[in-house]
Order: C-alpha cells, then sequence, then structure tokens
C-alpha cells in the first residue's frame, strides 16, 4: 500500500471512528466496531493504532492540524510566533518548532471562525 493510499486509509477509518465517537460515545466505542464500520480488520487497527486511545489521540492530533492551517489561512500574522500581541489568546494551539506544514482540511463538526484583527484585514 503506497503512502496516499495508506493516509486516506488512516482518514477513513479516523472518519469512521468519529462517527461511532458522535453515536455512541467513547465508552461504548470499541475498536471492533470501529474495524466493522470502516470495514477493515481488527488486525490492521491494532497494527496501525495499539489501543483506542491511540486511535482518539490520533483523530485529536489531525483536527489541531486542521486548526493550525485554518488558523494560518485566516490569520497568516499568526505565524510570527505566538507570542505576537495581537495573538497572545491563540499562544496554547503551537508546539515549539510549529512549522507551517500543511495539515488536512478542518472537519466540518470543528468550525473554526478567528475574530482578530489581522484576519479582518486580508
Amino acid at each position: 500500500m503506497g503512502k496516499v493510499d495508506r493516509d486516506e486509509r488512516h482518514a477513513e477509518i479516523q472518519a469512521a471512528a468519529f462517527a461511532l465517537l458522535k453515536e455512541v460515545g467513547y465508552k461504548k466505542t470499541s475498536m471492533l466496531l470501529i474495524a466493522k464500520r470502516a470495514q477493515a480488520s481488527n488486525q490492521t487497527l491494532y497494527a496501525w493504532y495499539s489501543n483506542k486511545q491511540e486511535l482518539f489521540r490520533s483523530i485529536i492530533e489531525r483536527f489541531g492540524a486542521a486548526v493550525r492551517e485554518q488558523l494560518n489561512l485566516c490569520c497568516p500574522a499568526v505565524w510570527r510566533g505566538p507570542t505576537a500581541p495581537s495573538h497572545g489568546h491563540l499562544a496554547g494551539l503551537w508546539p515549539s518548532g510549529a512549522s507551517r506544514a500543511g495539515g488536512p482540511s478542518v472537519h466540518p463538526d470543528l468550525p473554526l471562525v478567528c475574530g482578530c484583527a489581522a484576519s479582518k484585514s486580508t
């Protein structure tokens, strides 16, 4: 499986897990349910994600990357650094050494509106 195919498959599995999370909650969502919903084998899920917590951590990381990308699009001045005077409210969103590398598109359940002055001037 190529990198693009693998990335797409990860996204499909994560989408299935997120849908189950919304439908039945975290406690009732199991790796087996996720595998069935994603039409994947349980073996694949455990090979790629050691457990349910790691799978959901990967979803959170993907959403975090999407938020950073969305902020970069609406508010590029943020990338001068998290201590920029008009963007102190965003300081906790970037790990040290973060780059401008793009992430996935923002999930429709994760709307983001940046109301800072810099985003209004673009």
